[in-house]
Order: structure tokens, then sequence, then C-alpha cells
């Protein structure tokens, strides 16, 4: 059952870096502990071009310890000083 998991995620990561989507994972040592996928796509409403932050997960072991947050702040760096992107949206 692992092992379906893990190759249906890399199949989802797959997918999504066809179109420029990636993780920015947080580490500790070796010890992964969450991460927050990031995409960039198109408003379909003005025609911006804006960020997208489709998944954030921190295991459960460290929440509590700002480091969704931190994950959150590392994303819109990546929007902005990478892709000149200032416009950020969040999927829920």
């Amino acid at each position: 059952m692992k092992i379906a998991k893990k190759q249906k995620m890399i199949e989802a990561y797959e997918h999504s870096a066809k179109y420029y989507a990636y993780y920015v994972c947080l580490l500790d040592d070796t010890e992964l502990i969450g991460w927050v996928l990031i995409d960039k796509g198109y408003d379909f409403l003005n025609g911006n071009q804006v960020g997208w932050i489709s998944d954030l997960y921190v295991k459960a072991q460290y929440r509590g310890n700002g480091y969704a947050k931190l994950l959150m702040e590392e994303a819109f760096n990546e929007f902005i000083m990478i892709h000149q992107i200032l416009i950020m949206e969040v999927n829920l």
C-alpha cells in the first residue's frame, strides 16, 4: 500500500512539474518537516500572471512551531524574487 501511494505522489508531481509547479521543502538535517507546492498560472478574469499555493503540509510532530508560516513566507519569496509575480492565490 505504501508503494502505491508513493507512486501516485510521484506521478502527481511529474504532472505538476510539466506546468512549472514545484515543491519547496523544509528539512531538519535529513528529516522532512513539511512542504509547500507552488505553481504559476493566469487569473482567468483579468489575465494577470499569479502564483498559486496548491498544497501546504507540516508533519504532525512539528506542528505549532511556526513551520507553516515559514513555508508560506518562502513560497512568497519564490514568487517575488524568482518569478517576479506579485499576486498570490491560495487554493484551499
